[in-house]
């Protein structure tokens, strides 16, 4: 494994709104200069604009929008899985690990893993976990580990 020699500052930025920001605003102007396979339709920005507003206006009159990430899809069942990952001391084995969850779940959502399942044994909860993403015996050591060898795919 490469180590990136990353500072506490540097990870701490790459999970900031700000980094967010930057991201989105580099995918903005690689689009916007024409090269990519995605086209803005900057003349449907405030249409799009408008329809988000009346959908938040409608289902939140009062503008208390609950908090949603992809965090609260790993809080279910009043249990919180996340717990194992502040166990890590290691900052940048967290950022990775996080990665690897999210990323996975991601990909489960749009269903990239039909066969996925991953028996939770202190809730007697079917979660997620394959042999197509972890190469460690039963999943896994962490319930948050996912890795892939360097011949394995996860898309054909």
């Amino acid at each position: 494994m490469s180590n990136l020699n990353l500072k506490p500052s540097d990870i701490d930025y790459l999970f900031s709104p700000e980094a967010i920001r930057d991201s989105a605003r580099k995918m903005y102007e690689h689009v916007n200069s024409g090269a990519g396979h995605f086209k803005i339709h900057s003349e449907k920005l405030n249409g799009t604009v408008q329809y988000v507003l009346d959908v938040i206006h409608k289902k939140y009159p009062d503008l208390n929008i609950p908090f949603h990430s992809r965090w609260g899809h790993f809080r279910v069942g009043n249990t919180d899985r996340t717990q194992q990952l502040l166990q890590l001391s290691d900052k940048l084995e967290m950022a990775r690990t996080k990665l690897d969850l999210v990323i996975t779940s991601v990909l489960l959502d749009a269903g990239a893993g039909a066969k996925w399942s991953y028996f939770e044994k202190s809730t007697a909860t079917t979660i997620f976990c394959t042999s197509n993403f972890s190469i460690e015996p039963h999943c896994s050591r962490y319930l948050t580990k996912v890795q892939l060898s360097p011949t394995e795919t996860i898309v054909d």
